[in-house]
């Protein structure tokens, strides 16, 4: 399986938390991430599966994520962390 260019939309990640639908989140708790899978497909599948990765809920908080001004993207901060795993 070829990896795809993942492409978010710019609105993502301008999700006021204060007004953000709830029920319209994913809960992070809810997304599995197959460590078998190669380090793009993983990427690929987190994004499906979180929706939008700026704003998600960890049960009942609802959390954003901003990067302060810098060269790297999101997808780049995405791969760095699913390292982890």
């Amino acid at each position: 399986m070829q990896p795809q260019i993942i492409t978010l939309n710019p609105s993502c990640k301008d999700v006021d938390i204060r007004t953000a639908d709830r029920n319209a989140l994913v809960d992070i708790n809810d997304v599995n991430i197959d460590k078998k899978l190669p380090r793009e497909q993983r990427l690929e599948d987190y994004v499906r599966q979180i929706g939008n990765p700026y704003c998600y809920k960890c049960e009942e908080a609802i959390v954003k994520i901003s990067f302060s001004e810098t060269t790297a993207t999101l997808e780049d901060r995405i791969e760095n962390y699913l390292k982890t795993f």
